[in-house]
């Protein structure tokens, strides 16, 4: 199963998914990222989501040498 199956099968949208990571990719974010981790708390103000304030996100940008080892074994 591919990344964008896994997202669309727990109910989120893929495609929102990677356009939040090429944005981050583009942005000054990417390199402050590297020594960790970014989080930062997003608001939702929306009736459909009653009971909840926002999503936390955790953001860091990976190397392409490094992602290499993240596919490794």
């Amino acid at each position: 199963m591919t990344i964008m199956n896994e997202l669309h099968a727990v109910g989120l949208n893929p495609f929102g998914v990677q356009l939040v990571a090429e944005s981050m990719l583009k942005s000054g974010l990417a390199p402050i990222s590297l020594g960790g981790p970014v989080t930062f708390f997003f608001p939702v103000h929306r009736k459909d989501c009653e009971g909840w304030s926002g999503v936390k996100i955790t953001l860091e940008a990976v190397r392409a040498e490094a992602s290499a080892k993240l596919f490794e074994g």
